[in-house]
């Protein structure tokens, strides 16, 4: 249905728009740290061009009048035959197709990747039966990328800091040497499930939801109640001996992100964005 789509005017302001929540002071309070995302393109696409918003200046584009400032927009035409419908239904915190990026490559010089999606048309006419049908929701996924990229930035999914593995390794070399490291303001650090950055992206998502936009918020509500009913009915026949919970993360990062997700913002309403950040230590 939308293999022939062209972007509209209102297609391209709809992303402007979303771009401005992001920015949005009260999203300060998740996005503290505004140098993490600042640097980062937003990209979408039609059966003909490639739509890039970025801060950084390409003077061998095409550049198309927008409303938000922060960004400049450019327009990239492609030689693709098709794009795939499923293109247009989801938004993606990174480039996943290679011909998007072999096509930015060549005319920018660059390795652009960043949230990237479907248009506000096609996007919404995509989800009848979900909350994602409206243009409310269009705008949320655009914040729960940029929550995804902001989380990514961290690197709490691998022990990623050298300094802190070498206090690691020497505090246990001490140790079989039957030395005595100084343990004081040690904590053992962990790596965190990747799984978090979905519940990381949904709370971003979610909190501006309630600031924002309390009609989409409800149907969220509704769609996710629903959806928690089915899960409980399903995990009473597991026999977690054999099988994975409803819970596990890699078996649906979403279901994960909307349970745990909702339980972490309510049980911490001022700090959940920095308790999400933060990388896993044992307290002793």
């Amino acid at each position: 249905m939308f293999k022939k789509y062209l972007a509209t005017k209102e297609d391209l302001q709809a992303i402007d728009e979303g771009l401005r929540y992001v920015w949005h002071s009260k999203m300060n309070f998740v996005f503290e740290d505004r140098n993490k995302i600042k640097d980062v393109p937003v990209i979408s696409y039609d059966a003909e061009n490639f739509y890039l918003w970025s801060n950084q200046k390409f003077s061998d584009l095409e550049k198309i009048p927008n409303n938000f400032k922060k960004y400049t927009l450019y327009k990239i035409t492609h030689n693709l035959k098709k794009i795939p419908e499923k293109w247009q239904r989801g938004w993606f915190s990174g480039i996943k197709i290679e011909k998007i990026k072999e096509v930015l490559f060549k005319k920018t010089k660059k390795y652009l990747d960043g949230p990237n999606g479907g248009l506000l048309t096609p996007f919404i006419k995509s989800h009848p039966h979900d909350p994602y049908h409206t243009y409310e929701s269009y705008l949320a996924t655009i914040i729960h990328e940029f929550g995804h990229i902001y989380w990514a930035s961290f690197k709490l999914w691998w022990l990623s800091e050298n300094s802190t593995n070498l206090r690691s390794l020497k505090i246990a070399e001490k140790l079989y040497s039957n030395l005595k490291p100084n343990l004081e303001k040690y904590s053992p650090t962990f790596p965190v499930l990747p799984a978090f950055g979905e519940v990381f992206a949904f709370c971003a998502e979610y909190y501006a939801s309630s600031l924002f936009w309390p009609t989409y918020k409800r149907n969220l509500d509704e769609f996710t109640k629903e959806r928690i009913e089915k899960l409980e009915e399903e995990e009473k026949s597991k026999d977690l001996t054999k099988e994975d919970s409803v819970l596990e993360p890699t078996r649906n990062s979403h279901d994960f992100a909307f349970i745990f997700g909702k339980i972490i913002i309510t049980q911490k309403p001022r700090s959940w964005p920095k308790l999400l950040t933060q990388p896993y230590q044992l307290k002793f």
